[in-house]
């Protein structure tokens, strides 16, 4: 049986404006749930070839999302209520 994998690293950051900084990268193609979450993240999913900056959230409902091999996430997850400047909402 094949057990699909999932590297997740998250730590504490030392900056208070900052809930967690995170990366993750799937072995194998899998889909993982994310739940609603009241903070904006900044994400980074980078390739071999590639680069692509996300921002997300707030967000009140949960959403399914696809991993890929090959593709890692780098995560910015922003204290609840801490707002970026100069970007709509």
């Amino acid at each position: 049986m094949n057990i699909p994998v999932l590297i997740w690293r998250e730590r504490t950051p030392e900056l208070e404006s900052i809930a967690s900084v995170w990366a993750g990268r799937a072995a194998v193609i899998m889909q993982r749930i994310v739940p609603a979450n009241p903070c904006i993240s900044i994400i980074i999913v980078k390739s071999d070839a590639s680069a692509e900056v996300i921002i997300r959230g707030p967000e009140t409902k949960p959403r399914s999302e696809i991993l890929l091999p090959g593709y890692t996430w780098i995560g910015i997850r922003l204290q609840p209520g801490v707002q970026l400047k100069n970007f709509p909402a």
